[in-house]
């Protein structure tokens, strides 16, 4: 049997230190950067929003939870990031963590589509073969309402209310005041 030499444990307890050392290291810059990315949120940052979904969708520097990687993908997604529009679109169709909803992720996907994102429409599109008709008509529609809600385009969209012609007021007719008959001047 061959013994390796202290020397050779040294070196292997030295290798170790450092492979500790970088992983404490490691550690350290990702909760720093998670504490970052979470003050960043609170401000209504949609890339530290992204960021954080991200990381809990994808277990990278967080523990793996699709609610919490869902509920920031949501945040960043209404904030306009067509990245997170899009990832919430995947999560929906693929059921990774999250309750498969095509209705919701046919949704997220066309608003990813209308902000520019270059692999939503195809996915989309994709998606709409495995659903019926009123299941898109509805997707369209929660689509159309996102917009709405998001631009305040509830005014834009408001039917005018007619204007009615404006008639004068009615006036009395006046009467001519009669005249009082003068005094006749045998009356005293």
């Amino acid at each position: 049997m061959k013994t390796n030499p202290p020397r050779f444990w040294a070196q292997m307890a030295g290798i170790a230190g450092c492979i500790c050392a970088i992983s404490l290291q490691a550690d350290t810059v990702n909760v720093l950067t998670l504490h970052n990315l979470l003050a960043k949120a609170e401000n209504k940052d949609a890339e530290a929003q992204y960021q954080l979904g991200h990381r809990f969708d994808k277990g990278i520097g967080a523990p793996r939870n699709a609610d919490e990687a869902i509920r920031r993908y949501v945040a960043a997604a209404e904030l306009g990031h067509k990245e997170a529009q899009f990832a919430l679109g995947t999560l929906y169709t693929t059921a990774a963590g999250a309750k498969r909803d095509y209705v919701t992720a046919y949704k997220w996907l066309n608003i990813a589509a209308s902000n520019g994102h270059p692999k939503a429409v195809n996915r989309r599109d994709i998606l709409a073969l495995w659903m019926d008709s009123k299941d898109i008509a509805l997707a369209e529609e929660l689509s159309l309402q996102f917009f709405i809600d998001q631009f305040n385009l509830d005014e834009y969209f408001k039917a005018p209310t007619p204007k009615l012609p404006v008639s004068p007021t009615p006036t009395k007719p006046t009467t001519p005041a009669t005249p009082e008959p003068e005094p006749s001047p045998d009356q005293p």
